[in-house]
């Protein structure tokens, strides 16, 4: 899968993979979100062009199913979605749909038949379909698991599934995750990781944060430079290699991503002097 873009070179994201992607400049990083947004909302893109290629071919943002999840937002799970999710429920499951058409008659058998009057005017009504979902909205809703607490982890995890079940179409799915590491430690990151290792989703995090960066492949992280190019990871693992360098507590692909990140955030100060020098090595 690619992306094109006015905003950087075509960017390869693995397809119904996480990838991360982090800019230099803010201004880049805020255009290409609102280009994604406006692609997404089939609307017509503004400012430059968005152009998504799965397998070598254009798709439509009608053959995607997007999803976006912002980052430390208190409302954790979409009240609409849910809502669709219990009337899926009641009309796809066995048990529910039973209870759903006991439910109904009973609806139908209360107010069939009821007349109102004034003087000789008669009022009378029926009860459509709508009343069931009149009923959703006013309902006290209660999410609980056996240790009756939820973690934004659990919220998270619940709405993915929430929303693969109400788009069980054969669509495109993807989820544009806003800034992940205010919702996740280090230790629910791996979890996260783990729990969308093999959904059918592509997954792109816009992200600041090195601890998120660490823990994917060197193709799952794109790094845009202000001249808009991708930060060539692949390149710099190769080199590392070639003069067998390497840091004790930290895979060959750990590595490459750390000095990567801290290079592409001018950080390098942050780290040991041996790989300081490798970087300006490399540059100069």
């Amino acid at each position: 899968m690619r992306i094109y873009t006015n905003l950087f070179d075509s960017l390869p994201i693995v397809y119904n993979q996480l990838n991360v992607i982090s800019f230099q400049r803010d201004a880049h990083q805020l255009l290409f979100r609102k280009q994604l947004k406006e692609w997404s909302s089939k609307k017509e893109v503004e400012e430059g062009f968005c152009i998504l290629s799965i397998i070598e071919c254009d798709v439509t943002n009608k053959e995607v199913d997007f999803l976006e999840i912002f980052g430390g937002c208190l409302d954790l799970l979409d009240t609409k979605s849910l809502h669709q999710w219990i009337r899926y429920m009641f009309e796809n499951n066995e048990e529910l749909v039973e209870l759903y058409r006991n439910l109904k008659t009973t609806i139908d058998n209360t107010f069939h038949g009821t007349v109102l009057s004034i003087d000789d005017i008669k009022i009378e009504f029926d009860v459509y379909d709508q009343i069931f979902d009149s009923l959703l909205k006013n309902m006290d809703i209660t999410i609980m698991n056996d240790a009756n607490f939820l973690t934004v982890l659990d919220y998270r995890k619940l709405l993915i599934k929430i929303w693969l079940q109400l788009k069980n179409n054969g669509k495109h799915k993807i989820l544009v995750y806003h800034y992940p590491e205010s919702d996740f430690s280090k230790v629910e990151w791996k979890k996260w990781l783990e729990f969308t290792n093999d959904l059918p989703i592509t997954i792109i995090c816009f992200t600041s944060s090195e601890v998120l960066i660490k823990e994917l492949s060197l193709n799952q992280i794109h790094l845009i430079q202000e001249n808009r190019a991708r930060y060539e990871l692949e390149d710099l693992q190769r080199e590392l290699l070639h003069f067998n360098l390497q840091q004790e507590d930290l895979s060959i692909e750990q590595l490459t991503a750390l000095i990567a990140y801290r290079d592409f955030r001018n950080e390098l100060c942050l780290m040991d002097d041996r790989w300081v020098q490798f970087i300006k090595s490399q540059k100069y």
